[in-house]
């Protein structure tokens, strides 16, 4: 694994920053909009922000560099942006950005069934950790009555984290010769279509000419999209190459506390035995992401003709 550097960690807050953020934004437009009309929004504005340059670039990717720019674009932001929509329906967004943090994990297991990567034992024991931690939190997030719907609902933001995994995965192995700002615009762009197509079959512009508070609802999607999508990945991406997949996946570390101080702020309450489930979910993503210890071994110095003791 690459080693975090000054940057790195100070892209890294900045991410956590942004994305803790952005589950409060969602919890806002949901006011004013619904569930897929939010989704398909924030995937259209972005998409519109950045079209131009993805138009300039689009023609110099080969037809395998388009096929995974979409499957970025769908697994990166297309399905999230949807599934953690629907989920705040019924979800704190504090919540909905816990279980968010379980991407890391995702982020292992995809590499583990999709890209031959080998865990260690310890990287095995941090996903039962973190699996068994976003279990309990679910079930204990409102003092064990948690119904069966709202059950169903949180799953969706463990299908977004894992979506994020995949995505993760994709842009290490498939796309690293792309410059970051690319697959971002890029991605977006395959996707932005079909989104902005499925966008005019719903009832948005009719609530922009009756509901006036609707622009309200869009000004946080706006933002929403521009910042916390756009931008956010375009830093993201960059995150990847420079220290690797795992370890800018810890961005979800940060994710939570910025998320259940905005929910906190906005009135809303998790239970005291929440943060020991939380604390499992983070000790778990450690274990997956800590450090490999470094082996000594002896190396043949080729130069000197004689063998010599070399960490790896």
């Amino acid at each position: 694994m690459k080693q975090a550097n000054t940057l790195s960690i100070v892209l890294m807050v900045i991410l956590g920053m942004i994305w803790g953020s952005s589950f409060i934004l969602i919890k806002k437009g949901l006011i004013y909009l619904s569930a897929d009309e939010l989704g398909a929004l924030r995937i259209v504005i972005s998409f519109l922000a950045l079209s131009p340059i993805a138009i300039r670039k689009l023609k110099s990717y080969s037809k395998s560099d388009i096929l995974y720019l979409g499957l970025s674009g769908l697994t990166g932001s297309l399905a999230p942006a949807f599934l953690f929509a629907f989920a705040e329906l019924k979800l704190h967004s504090s919540l909905a950005g816990v279980l968010n943090s379980l991407t890391p994990i995702f982020t292992l297991l995809a590499g583990l069934f999709f890209f031959q990567l080998r865990p260690s034992l310890k990287s095995y024991l941090g996903i039962a950790l973190g699996l068994y931690g976003a279990s309990m939190l679910i079930l204990y997030s409102h003092g064990g009555e948690m119904g069966f719907n709202n059950i169903e609902y949180s799953i969706l933001p463990m299908l977004g984290a894992a979506s994020y995994g995949i995505n993760i995965n994709l842009i290490k192995k498939k796309l690293s010769h792309i410059p970051p700002i690319e697959i971002t615009s890029s991605s977006f762009f395959v996707i932005g279509i079909p989104a902005f197509i499925y966008l005019l079959s719903t009832d948005l512009f009719t609530k922009i000419l009756e509901t006036p508070d609707t622009i309200r609802g869009i000004g946080y999607v706006s933002i929403l999209s521009l910042v916390g999508t756009a931008l956010a990945l375009i830093i993201f991406n960059n995150l990847i190459k420079m220290s690797g997949p795992i370890y800018a996946s810890s961005v979800t570390y940060l994710i939570p506390i910025f998320a259940i101080l905005w929910g906190l702020f906005d009135g809303e309450q998790l239970e005291t035995i929440s943060f020991l489930w939380c604390g499992i979910i983070l000790i778990g993503i450690f274990l997956i992401n800590g450090p490999a210890k470094e082996k000594a071994v002896n190396k043949l110095d080729i130069k000197g003709g004689k063998l010599k003791k070399v960490k790896i």
